[in-house]
This record gives C-alpha cells, structure tokens and sequence, in this order.
C-alpha cells in the first residue's frame, strides 16, 4: 500500500563520507537540508509503521528528492488483558511457570504435581504417582479457597468451590505459562482467592504451522500419549490448533488405576487490532476394571476473547 498524502514526523538522514545530517519532516512532508558540501552520500527515509528507504547520490547543485513509503505490518502475539494476573506493580506475591520449566516433567501427572516445587504449595494424589484424583494447597488452605481460571474464566464448581484436576487431563500440553497467586490476590467472578490463585494461560497463536507426538512409559504401567497439531496463519489471519492426549495408569495404590482421555481445540481469526478465538477443552474418565463402575466426568469449556 502507498500513501497518498504528505507523512509527518518521518525522520530523514543525510550521511556523507565525513558528516551526517538528521531531521524531520514538517505537517506538509516537506524537509530541508542547508549549507552541504558536494560529494557522496546516503538519504535514508524511515517512520513507525512504513518500510525505510534509502537512496544514494552525488550532489553537485542543489536538488529535490520525493519518497513515496509503504505501509508495513508485523505479525505479533496476541495481547490479552486479564484483571486476574499480577505483575510488578501491584506490590503482591506471585511466581510464574512457563511451559519450558515443566516440560521434562510432564509425563502424565496431573497440574497440581507440576507445581509441587513452587513455594508455598503442597500436594496428594489418591493414587500416589500423581494420576488422578490429586489435590493442591496454598498456604496451608484447601482447594475449595484457592481460584483458578483459563484465559481469565473461573473453573472452580460453583457448589463446593472445589476443582477435580481428573476432568482435565494432559491440559499443561496445551498450556503457554501458569501464575500462582500466595495469600490474597486478584479475583474473578467465582471463589474468592484467600489462599491463592492459580491463573492458567492457553498456548498462543503459532505463526507456522506444526506437527507433533509424544509417548512416555514409566513406572506402574503409565503410558501417556498425545498427538498435537496447527495449522499456523492462513492467510496471515485464520488459525487452528488441536491435541489428543490418552493417559493410563495402574497407580502405586491398588484399585487406584486411571484411564483418561482428551482432546483441545482451538480457532479463530487474528488481524492488526482484532483477535477472535474459541476453544474447547473435553475430558474423559473411563472405568479401568472389571466389576468397578466409575462414572464419566466430562468438562467443556469454550472462551471468546
């Protein structure tokens, strides 16, 4: 795209083999150099937002030079607001894991074990290798006081205020970074965060597209599987970006087997000032033996934002 009117403020640059010369256009586009010697030299033209020329001559006399500059775009992450995350000016106390710091460990165990080397955080498992039905306090409360969100939206059950990390299995494959809240903090629509939060943020928009699979065997014939997608920018605005996981284990605790399956989705359209994104987030617990009936816990979400 070219402009068609005059473009104030651009900076232009006059370099010479022994001097140099800057200054800006006027609200007309008109700029001036006075007083320069004859010779060699680089006229480099560049504003926020506009690809940067450059143009080289010999000046003998005096002469004009026009630009015509072209508008440029870059293709960033997608910038959220959320009220329920601190930073460095609210003066609370709050740690964040990227995915790059559980990575290694994230062979199947529920949230809450990922956490376990953050201060302040205690956590139990049913089974006794963090599969399943697994529990997190902060502080020394219980879960039912600590809030926890997705992109911002509270999860906690509306009744008991509690959250089962067994609906959500293998969701740290699908996640960009958590924020822990200790003690009292920011809050959504939902439970009150007394003991703490826990704020977990979505993986981000892929500008390329990409491929990937993981399987891991461990202890207690604990298999974990997942197969990832994306499709990164089509046509620098539309994206999508998918997971199946399955999880399966026999537990350190006899009769305390796990047998999980899930899958994420996420879509939308992205542009310089727009971003439109859905998500759907499905979990499933299937019975793990014979003469044991276990019923199937589901979870659905979907965020616009």
């Amino acid at each position: 795209m070219v402009i068609t009117s005059p473009l104030e403020s651009a900076s232009i640059e006059l370099k010479g083999a022994s001097s140099e010369f800057t200054t800006i256009s006027d609200n007309e586009g008109n700029y001036r150099f006075n007083n320069i010697d004859a010779g060699n030299y680089t006229l480099t033209v560049a504003h926020i937002g506009y690809k940067t020329q450059n143009r080289k001559f010999n000046l003998a006399e005096s002469r004009k030079e026009s630009f015509q500059l072209n508008i440029i775009s870059y293709q960033k992450d997608e910038v959220i607001v959320i009220s329920t995350r601190n930073n460095q000016k609210t003066g609370l106390n709050y740690g964040v894991v990227k995915n790059s710091d559980f990575e290694k460990e994230n062979n199947g165990k529920d949230m809450p074990y990922l956490l376990n080397t953050q201060p302040s955080v205690v956590v139990t498992s049913d089974a006794g290798n963090g599969i399943g039905y697994t529990g997190i306090r902060i502080r020394g409360t219980d879960p039912s006081r600590i809030n926890v969100t997705i992109n911002g939206i509270p999860i906690n059950d509306a009744e008991s205020q509690n959250l089962y990390w067994v609906d959500m299995p293998d969701l740290a494959s699908s996640v960009e970074d958590i924020q822990i809240q200790r003690g009292v903090g920011t809050s959504s629509n939902g439970t009150a965060t007394f003991g703490g939060s826990i704020n977990i943020k979505t993986n981000t928009i892929s500008a390329e597209p990409y491929g990937s699979s993981t399987l891991s065997y461990g202890s207690f014939n604990t298999i974990k599987n997942n197969i990832a997608a994306g499709s990164g920018l089509l046509n620098n605005h539309w994206f999508i970006d998918t997971r199946l996981s399955r999880i399966k284990s026999d537990g350190y605790v006899d009769r305390a087997s796990s047998n999980l399956k899930s899958y994420y989705v996420s879509g939308g359209f992205t542009s310089d000032k727009t971003l439109i994104k859905v998500l759907f987030f499905r979990a499933k617990r299937l019975p793990t033996r014979v003469g044991m009936v276990y019923p199937n816990q589901e979870l659905i979400m979907m965020w616009l934002g």
